[in-house]
């Protein structure tokens, strides 16, 4: 049974490239106000009479007469100490936060993904296709029982970094292993499973489901698949029809 789909719609034509630039941009121009006010925050919690002298008892043409009461800095080093715990929780948002994937609606194995403006470009190019659903399936290293399932052709695979996974497939992608790849399938029904066998010159993969597996099925499903190993060069083979899958 599919654990998790995930629908791929429309979007403005970008590439994942240009966005990953525009993220990093975005995380140092935080990054460049972030820094400098956490340090302003722990001067004035740590020391705030050292602050108030150097930020504005320059003001005053007698600053030991104008400094303020223990109180008053006792109220600011409080005040420092709030600001700069919240400057640290909101920091670790934006920065280190991790989403858990969407998780599918259990009366019908479906969840549709945000809008991603930067989806077309990339799946076009990869699978020839504005639109598609990634099937999330188990996994395992030997073909089905035959007459349990029906094979579907891979026509179309990409290898994926899940560090920098392509635009389309958002939070698609299961936590855990470093090496993956994505199988392109078309088909009438969902895949089921998903198979790999892994040898030094050659990774074998099959995809498995109930429905139609002849090309120009109703449905592009991607399915990610786990390998043990980087690719390297490696040619990735269908098991349905016995062809490297470009």
């Amino acid at each position: 049974m599919v654990r998790d789909r995930f629908e791929i719609g429309d979007g403005r034509i970008e590439g994942s490239a240009a966005a990953r630039v525009g993220l990093a941009s975005t995380a140092v121009t935080r990054l460049l106000w972030v820094v400098p006010l956490a340090a302003l925050l722990l001067w004035g919690a740590v020391s705030p009479p050292s602050q108030w002298r150097v930020l504005a008892g320059w003001a005053y043409r007698d600053p030991e007469a104008n400094e303020p009461s223990d109180t008053a800095y006792l109220l600011t080093r409080l005040g420092n100490i709030v600001a700069l715990v919240f400057l640290v929780c909101a920091s670790f948002g934006t920065f280190g936060g991790t989403d858990s994937p969407p998780r599918a609606d259990s009366s019908t194995a479906t969840a549709t993904a945000t809008a991603d403006v930067q989806t077309r470009a990339d799946l076009i190019v990869d699978f020839g296709a504005d639109r598609a659903r990634v099937a999330v399936v188990p996994q395992a290293s030997a073909a089905p029982s035959p007459g349990t399932t029906a094979a579907m052709e891979v026509y179309r695979r990409r290898e994926v970094n899940p560090a920098f996974p392509p635009s389309y497939l958002g939070r698609a992608l299961p936590s855990g292993g470093r090496n993956w790849l994505l199988l392109g399938v078309r088909g009438d029904a969902p895949p089921a499973l998903v198979t790999v066998r892994e040898t030094a010159g050659q990774v074998i993969v099959g995809v498995y489901g109930p429905g139609t597996a002849a090309p120009g099925g109703a449905t592009i499903y991607l399915v990610p698949a786990r390998l043990g190993a980087p690719l390297a060069g490696r040619p990735v083979v269908d098991e349905a029809t016995g062809r490297p899958v470009p």
